[in-house]
């Protein structure tokens, strides 16, 4: 099983090496045209990552919201101006502050289905003032309102000795090691310019043989206690799979 992982790791870092990374940016104030690729996996894409033991489903992404990590120099007006170009965009709900950036909560229409929030994320990640753009899920769990695909991921390491392999993939895989969380556990980013986004660095890691476990650091909405009570958001830094387990 073991020599089986570790085949696959090595298969996975080929192709990253091998693969010829070309960023295609959309000019400012234009909406690009859905590509073959978009077509076929914009609708109702079934979205999943592998864990240590196997693959967790995700399911399709929700119509109601999606997450966006604007440049810095990006101003709120900005924002706004870049969004209402696509039909389905209904508002700005709300910023979240977390290590790596800022995180900006896009509320959609009702007129969003899961092929335009599929073609409006692949669509805002080539605008140059994105740095990244994710669905939003059902929580697996059944506790919370929704949980929301960041560009961070928590891995945590074998033993110290391996730091050196986590930089060197790290590189490898054009993703950032933001900060150090705690004993040999870090959070990294990924972005639109990443060998692949938080959910399949999460898998590469994970098939990584000097990786204890790594997980992708969703953004959770808790449900309101109290009819009117604004929803509660934070970082979840835990594991999906390990709590349905609970």
């Amino acid at each position: 099983m073991k020599r089986l992982i570790y085949i696959t790791y090595l298969g996975l870092l080929a192709l990253i090496l091998i693969s010829c990374h070309k960023e295609n940016v959309a000019p400012d104030g234009a909406l690009a045209t859905p590509t073959p690729n978009e077509a076929r996996f914009g609708s109702c894409f079934s979205y999943h990552y592998l864990t240590k033991t196997g693959v967790f489903q995700l399911g399709n992404a929700r119509t109601d919201y999606v997450l966006v990590g604007f440049g810095g120099n990006v101003t709120l007006a900005q924002q706004q101006a870049l969004l209402s170009q696509y039909t389905i965009f209904d508002q700005i709900d709300g910023d979240y502050f977390s290590d790596s950036g800022i995180i900006t909560i896009v509320k959609l229409n009702s007129n969003a289905t899961c092929q335009a929030v599929a073609n409006m994320i692949n669509n805002l990640e080539r605008k140059r003032q994105v740095k990244f753009a994710g669905p939003v899920f059902n929580d697996p769990n059944g506790v919370l309102a929704w949980i929301g695909q960041t560009n961070e991921i928590t891995v945590t390491l074998k033993n110290a000795a391996y730091y050196p392999h986590l930089q060197q993939l790290a590189r490898i895989t054009r993703t950032t090691i933001v900060t150090n969380l705690w004993d040999d556990t870090y959070l990294l980013s990924a972005d639109k310019n990443s060998a692949g986004n938080s959910l399949q660095m999460t898998s590469l890691f994970n098939v990584s043989p000097f990786v204890a476990l790594a997980e992708p650091n969703f953004l959770a909405q808790s449900p309101p206690l109290r009819t009117g009570d604004k929803p509660q958001r934070k970082l979840a830094k835990t594991f999906l799979p390990a709590l349905a387990a609970l």
